[in-house]
């Protein structure tokens, strides 16, 4: 999925930013935060939804 988004990233203008939208179900907290420190311009808004079950604790998503 990274791999995706930083292709994605990388063709589109330089001046556009995008909004990532995921959820806490698997590894999107993580993966988006790395982008977002990545391509620290391109990334405007990050939204999770956190959904029950699963790792939900607040320093998951501080990072």
């Amino acid at each position: 999925k990274i791999s995706v988004i930083e292709n994605i990233l990388t063709h589109a203008p330089i001046k556009q930013q995008f909004t990532m939208v995921g959820d806490s179900g698997e590894v999107d907290p993580e993966i988006y935060g790395t982008i977002a420190r990545r391509f620290p311009h391109r990334i405007n808004m990050i939204f999770i939804r956190v959904v029950d079950g699963g790792k939900n604790g607040d320093n998951r998503f501080e990072n």
